[in-house]
């Protein structure tokens, strides 16, 4: 603070309980900032002698200060284009298939400059059947034109027949490997497609039907980041990243106006064409840069596609590559100067990625790859020695237990309910992991997943799931703010409040310390600032 003179200090908070999140988990009553960075931490008394009629001073009046919240892990991109689509969530009032062909008809009858209609968050366990919709479902309300619903999960997708008859795929078509094609009592295809099913059907997608503009993408990108800021989240992770979404970042990077941080996670379908870019990880600024390659090695646990072993709820595996495209891969990404992010939710996928991450980095030795296991939901303690071992970090669904755990405890064997989402086991062996929502997966507020993590009860039949993976709501915190930073290699300039980190901030009504636990999913944030700039204030 020395060499700040009080006419230079641009912000200051007082009067509140700071919770900085640094090594010692100290505690402090006011910050000062200049520009975009933290300069002091200390008191009230501390701060007062640098005030200046320029100074902004916001008294917190006993509000609760911490680091902007960081989701290493969702899908804001997606979701920014899907804001242009048709929200078929249950928030949006999907209760039954009923529901979703009253919002499919009424698009049909107001969209007049795009044929397909995309249909985004469905959710089947929300609806009164308890089952997807199928192509059937679609063509009673809309027949005459390509309709596409995708899954809450990102893992599902269902067409109408137009749309069938417009990619081409028939009863004869060959089912692409780890995917699945669902089919009636006389085998003929229901327009439900599963897993790398799914995903190969995306290639085909984007050829058919432009991307939306980049002005329309970026106009979806600004309103979902104004929803992400009023849940004071200040940074996130984009966790497939294409080109038109990449090419929307940059346009409202070079005009200022990207409402939050991002770091972007190329899909590996992408790779060849980045490396010949000569793009590496950490390409860019504090605004946006590149963090890594990621790809998929097995399905959806609230699917129920997810590679885990002994558990019947799980017969339905779905593999995207073997053993040895995996190992090829990790190799060729991290030679190419990325960092690996695999999504493996079981322990047999999970297995299969470290077996060939060791043998990479056998070959090409990497001192702080931190490579990234998305998900990573059911370990044991073989698997934690293994991540420790090779200097892997897992980041996990935080809200899962709360929000799927009903659906995944009817699935996964009671034993493996101990190992699933296992904040308590990493932390316990010193492995910095973090949490995500996995948006849309689950809700995009991280109170929901402090919820679950201090909690671990699940939403509605208020079981618990895995109680022997609680952990503390400071030790939660850590995982939405230092702990994630870590993951994107940030950990240098946010996810603390400390002089000379990056003034990212959250401002919470009641102190998450000393609320009880079924409370902190209530918990309210009051003002979220990006930068020493207030981005939202309720």
């Amino acid at each position: 603070m020395s060499n700040y003179t009080y006419e230079e200090i641009d912000m200051v908070f007082m009067n509140g309980k700071v919770i900085t999140m640094d090594p010692e988990n100290s505690t402090a009553e006011a910050i000062a900032i200049k520009n975009d960075l933290i300069v002091m931490v200390g008191t009230n008394e501390s701060v007062k002698p640098f005030i200046s009629k320029s100074t902004q001073v916001i008294d917190l009046g006993g509000k609760t200060l911490l680091p902007g919240f960081i989701d290493p892990h969702n899908h804001f991109g997606q979701m920014a284009i899907a804001k242009l689509g048709l929200d078929l969530s249950p928030s949006a009032g999907v209760k039954s298939i009923a529901d979703l062909q009253n919002k499919l008809l009424f698009r049909a009858a107001n969209q007049t400059n795009d044929w397909w209609i995309n249909g985004t968050s469905y959710d089947e366990n929300k609806l009164e059947e308890k089952r997807h919709p199928n192509r059937w479902d679609i063509d009673q309300v809309v027949s005459d034109r390509p309709v596409i619903l995708m899954h809450f999960s990102g893992h599902i997708a269902v067409l109408n027949s137009k749309a069938m008859e417009v990619v081409s795929i028939t009863n004869d078509t060959p089912v692409p490997t780890a995917g699945k094609f669902g089919r009636d009592e006389n085998g003929d295809l229901d327009g439900i497609f599963y897993g790398e099913a799914f995903w190969k059907l995306t290639e085909y997608y984007p050829r058919l039907v432009p991307p939306p503009s980049t002005l329309d993408i970026c106009k979806g990108m600004k309103a979902l980041g104004r929803d992400y800021l009023e849940e004071g989240i200040t940074t996130v992770g984009d966790a497939v990243s294409y080109p038109w979404t990449f090419k929307a970042y940059q346009t409202l990077w070079k005009q200022k106006q990207l409402p939050l941080r991002v770091v972007m996670y190329i899909r590996n379908s992408f790779f060849d064409d980045f490396v010949k870019t000569g793009l590496v990880s950490g390409f860019g600024d504090k605004n946006l840069k590149i963090g890594g390659i990621k790809f998929f090695i097995d399905g959806s646990m609230s699917a129920g596609t997810a590679a885990v072993s002994d558990s019947p709820g799980y017969n339905q595996q779905l593999f995207c590559y073997t053993k040895e495209e995996i190992t090829e891969m990790v190799n060729n990404i991290q030679k190419a100067g990325f960092q690996v992010a695999a999504h493996a939710n079981g322990d047999i996928a999970i297995n299969m990625f470290l077996d060939a991450v060791e043998e990479a980095l056998q070959k090409n030795p990497i001192k702080d790859h931190r490579t990234r296991i998305e998900h990573c939901s059911v370990v044991n303690q073989e698997i934690i020695e293994r991540i420790k071992k090779i200097g892997a970090l897992p980041t996990i669904f935080a809200p899962m237990a709360w929000y799927h755990g009903d659906k995944v405890k009817r699935c996964i064997d009671p034993e493996k309910e101990k190992w699933a989402f296992a904040f308590r086991s990493f932390l316990d062996a010193g492995i910095p992991v973090s949490g995500h929502t996995d948006y849309p997966a689950n809700p995009y507020a991280p109170r929901y997943g402090l919820y679950s993590q201090v909690s671990r009860t699940t939403r509605d039949s208020k079981q618990l799931f895995g109680p022997e993976q609680r952990i503390s709501v400071l030790e939660a915190l850590r995982t939405w703010t230092v702990n994630a930073a870590y993951a994107t290699f940030d950990e240098n300039i946010k996810g603390s409040i400390e002089p000379g980190k990056l003034a990212d901030l959250v401002v919470l009504d009641w102190n998450p310390l000393l609320v009880e636990p079924q409370e902190l999913k209530d918990l309210k944030v009051m003002m979220t600032v990006v930068g020493g700039e207030i981005r939202f204030v309720r």
